[in-house]
C-alpha cells in the first residue's frame, strides 16, 4: 500500500486534540487519536500494532477522515431493524383490552399481558416480548389494574355487577381484571 500521510490545518489539530481529551464516545476519541498520530508521521503498521487494531481499520479511519473531515470521526446513524408492531398490529391491540376474553374463546375472566400476547400472535401472526407488549399498552394509555372487589366473581359486597363490567363509571372502557384505559378527565 502507498504511504499514508495526513496533513492537518492548525484548526483541525486543535479540534482533534479537543476530541481526544473530551469526546464522550470512545470510538470518536480513538479515531481522532489515529488521525493525530498519522499526522505526526506514524505508519499504519506501527499504529495497528500499538493500538491493537488492524491496518485496515487505520486506513478506513484515514479514508473516512479524508472524505468527511472531523464529521467522519463520528458514527453514522444506523436505522436498525424495523419494529414488528406495525399499524395493523397496533389497531388490533388498541381494541383488544376492551373485549372480554371469554367472548373470544378464552377461559380467562380478564386480560393478562401473556394472554394479550397470545391473542395478538393468533390474530396478527406477530409475537412480541412481554416487556415490549406492556410498553405498547402503556404508550396507548392502558394500565394494569386488578378488577375492583365488587366486580370479581364470587365476591359478595352487596353490589352485583355482571362479571367483566365495570362498577366505576369513570373508566372509558370496562375495567376488567387486567388492562384497562385510565379514567378520562373531561
Amino acid at each position: 500500500m502507498p504511504r499514508l500521510t495526513v496533513t492537518l490545518t492548525p484548526d483541525q489539530t486543535a479540534e482533534l486534540d479537543d476530541l481526544i481529551a473530551h469526546a464522550t464516545q470512545p470510538e470518536v476519541r480513538r479515531r481522532a487519536h489515529i488521525i493525530r498520530l498519522l499526522h505526526a508521521g506514524y505508519t499504519p503498521t506501527h499504529l495497528a500494532g500499538e493500538l491493537g487494531i488492524s491496518r485496515k481499520t487505520v486506513y478506513n479511519v484515514a479514508h473516512t477522515f479524508e472524505l468527511h473531515g472531523i464529521d467522519g470521526l463520528y458514527d453514522r446513524h444506523r436505522s436498525g431493524r424495523p419494529g414488528r408492531a406495525d399499524d395493523h398490529y397496533r389497531a388490533v391491540l388498541e381494541d383488544t383490552p376492551a373485549l372480554l376474553p371469554r367472548d373470544l374463546g378464552y377461559s380467562n375472566m380478564g386480560w393478562t399481558a401473556g394472554l394479550i400476547g397470545n391473542h395478538m400472535t393468533r390474530e396478527t401472526g406477530v409475537t412480541l416480548s412481554l416487556s415490549r407488549l406492556k410498553a405498547l399498552l402503556h404508550d396507548m394509555g392502558y394500565e394494569y389494574r386488578r378488577q375492583p372487589a365488587c366486580c370479581r366473581p364470587g365476591q359478595s359486597t352487596g353490589n352485583s355487577w355482571p362479571p367483566g363490567e365495570s362498577c366505576s363509571a369513570s373508566w372509558k372502557r370496562p375495567c376488567l381484571n387486567g388492562w384497562c384505559s385510565p379514567p378520562s378527565h373531561g
